[in-house]
């Protein structure tokens, strides 16, 4: 099936019917005053569009293969290109693609795209938008606010109070409010689903007379490692463009 400009609005319950309806291996069909019944599904499914979220992609993203296309033939004046492409016959390039060797093709080996990381992406919760920012950065930092400003840069295992942290969070929030998250145990809870912290229990020590909750972070390599595990990209934060050991985060 070919769904052309397709564009996904971030209903989570269409979401689920999609993915059911690319996965399972049979459909019910409801005839009009008739009886329910099951055929075989063979349907496969492609979409494009031009809009940015096209697709509900999840953190595995097993469903979806993302490319994006160059759009330098789509430009008027390229009519010759195209006339090369239609005087090929119909049954050359079936032929093509019958005699094409697959059988090294794992269906389940997704490749990890820059448009599939953004299909993901969009789909982040606040807190998880919030924690990929301050992997890719490599630093916690609250400097917006009424309080003193600081910049805690982050390599090796480190301890962080929960307020410093929940305060970080809110300035990445702006203007924005999450209901979810409505203090830092709640943003903890929601962060344990995308790192293993060094204590399986928040510490405690004092400071300035007062104790003071802190939350021990693991090494920054190793958060990013078990992130992109999450997301089922070894590469989620390799830049490509630079001259980075591919297989670092592997």
């Amino acid at each position: 099936m070919f769904v052309d400009e397709a564009v996904w609005g971030g209903n989570k319950q269409q979401a689920g019917s999609l993915k059911k309806m690319i996965t399972e291996r049979t459909r019910d069909i409801e005839q009009k005053h008739g009886a329910r019944y099951q055929i075989d599904a063979y349907t496969n499914y492609i979409f494009v569009s031009n809009e940015c979220w096209v697709v509900p992609a999840g953190n595995k993203a097993l469903r979806f293969c993302a490319m994006e296309f160059n759009n330098e033939k789509a430009e008027a004046g390229n009519q010759d290109y195209f006339a090369c492409i239609r005087k090929v016959p119909p049954e050359a390039f079936a032929s093509y693609l019958h005699h094409f060797d697959i059988s090294d093709f794992n269906v389940r080996d997704v490749p990890a795209t820059a448009l599939l990381r953004d299909q993901k992406e969009r789909r982040f919760s606040n807190a998880a938008a919030f924690w990929n920012q301050i992997l890719c950065e490599g630093a916690i930092e609250a400097c917006k606010g009424p309080g003193p400003n600081w910049t805690r840069e982050w390599s090796e295992p480190m301890e962080i109070p929960n307020q410093d942290l929940f305060q970080a969070y809110q300035e990445f929030l702006g203007n924005q409010t999450d209901r979810s998250v409505k203090n830092h145990a709640n943003l903890i809870k929601e962060l344990r689903s995308y790192c293993t912290f060094e204590n399986s229990r928040r510490t405690q020590r004092r400071a300035l007379g007062k104790v003071v909750s802190v939350t021990m972070l693991p090494s920054l390599k190793n958060a990013r490692l078990e992130f992109c595990k999450k997301m089922n990209d070894p590469k989620w934060f390799v830049d490509e463009s630079s001259t980075q050991d591919e297989h670092e985060l592997e």
